[in-house]
């Protein structure tokens, strides 16, 4: 592999790094949300005495 080549490669590890963190912020942030939605639910069953689980 020449350097150019070496170098190309690494530039698109970055790249490809980078991507990946993006992508892994913008999941646990959805996994968050979820979470809130499903503790809101629960909070509004309890109240209503409604069972846990959906039939």
């Amino acid at each position: 592999m020449t350097t150019s080549n070496a170098e190309d490669a690494r530039a698109e590890l970055l790249r490809l790094r980078d991507s990946i963190d993006n992508i892994d912020a913008a999941v646990i942030y959805m996994l968050a949300e979820r979470f809130k939605a499903t503790q809101q639910v629960g909070h509004l069953k309890a109240a209503h005495q409604l069972p846990p689980a959906d039939p």
